[in-house]
């Protein structure tokens, strides 16, 4: 072979090297893994999106950010805020009729955004049993509710009182939400009592520290809050708690979900706020990896042996 034929060839391999570094690697760098579109149809990675406090960001931020990845979230109304014209900071009741509409689900949260505690027992079934009719009033049937503030867990006359109107509710915190209500081994130690399923009641007739009456979410403001709004600390922090699940869901069986729980999605840097470029990220993080992001709604109980369900999925 002559010299000519074999540089020609050498010149070949090394365009054809350079453009696969290229692709591999793009500019010199290499591509995030975690943009990366796994087309993953496995249902053992899922997700609940909720959004709390009535904030016209959730509308105008959040929501089309979700609609774009055909996600959907549970927004959770405080009734006392939502505000009768546009140019409020609050969403408006035709906000909240659009996104009922669009398949987003909506629920309750009170009638204004204050705990529970210390509520004389009319106050008490005000805002929880008005909260529910203040939303049939504009057409929406809620059956979850979610606790102000989430500290009631341990108390009887609250769980008793949302009992009697609501399927659901959240109330306190953790990274999982265990189908099964059994994942909470320091609490089981704290009480000197094993939980096995999600019972609303200890044999001793107390409360379970969860049930589907304090079923527990995560707040995103806690990072928020902790890494002051930093993106390259926040952002890796949310990846390993949606990935919290994996030891528990395999095979298309779901025992653990995190309920991720938002409030206002805008770029103030305020306690309660979650950058609007950062939750695009998350969004589109779950999108690629495979995650099935379900609502409130997708849930049920089963009576017969006291543990939680996602409807269509194990």
């Amino acid at each position: 072979m002559n010299n000519r034929k074999k540089t020609k060839i050498i010149v070949i391999i090394l365009v054809a090297t350079t453009i696969s570094a290229f692709l591999i690697f793009g500019n010199g760098f290499p591509i995030n893994s975690i943009a990366s579109n796994t087309n993953d149809s496995s249902t053992n990675k899922v997700v609940i999106l909720t959004f709390s406090d009535s904030s016209k960001s959730q509308y105008a931020n959040a929501r089309p950010i979700l609609n774009g990845y055909g996600f959907k979230g549970t927004f959770f109304i405080t009734c006392g805020l939502i505000a009768p014209a546009n140019n409020s900071p609050s969403m408006t009741w035709e906000n909240v009729a659009t996104m009922k509409n669009e398949g987003h689900d909506i629920e309750s949260a009170a009638m204004r955004y204050a705990p529970l505690t210390n509520l004389s027992k009319a106050r008490l079934d005000y805002e929880v049993q008005q909260s529910r009719q203040c939303l049939s009033n504009h057409g929406i049937e809620s059956s979850v509710f979610r606790i102000p503030f989430g500290r009631s867990w341990n108390n009887l006359t609250i769980i008793d009182t949302i009992a009697k109107h609501y399927k659901f509710a959240i109330n306190g915190f953790s990274n999982l939400m265990y189908l099964s209500c059994d994942g909470w081994k320091q609490q089981q130690y704290v009480h000197q009592q094993e939980q096995r399923d999600c019972r609303t009641y200890l044999q001793d007739g107390s409360l379970t520290f969860a049930n589907r009456y304090s079923m527990k979410e995560w707040n995103h403001n806690t990072l928020d809050i902790k890494y002051s709004h930093d993106y390259t600390k926040i952002f890796p922090a949310f990846v390993d708690e949606v990935k919290k699940q994996t030891p528990f869901n395999f095979n298309g069986k779901i025992t653990a979900i995190p309920i991720i729980a938002y409030h206002n999605i805008d770029n103030r840097k305020q306690p309660n706020s979650t950058d609007v470029n950062l939750f695009a990220d998350e969004m589109k993080y779950l999108h690629n990896n495979g995650f099935k992001v379900i609502t409130m709604a997708n849930l049920a109980y089963d009576e017969n042996n006291n543990f939680i369900t996602v409807k269509g999925i194990s």
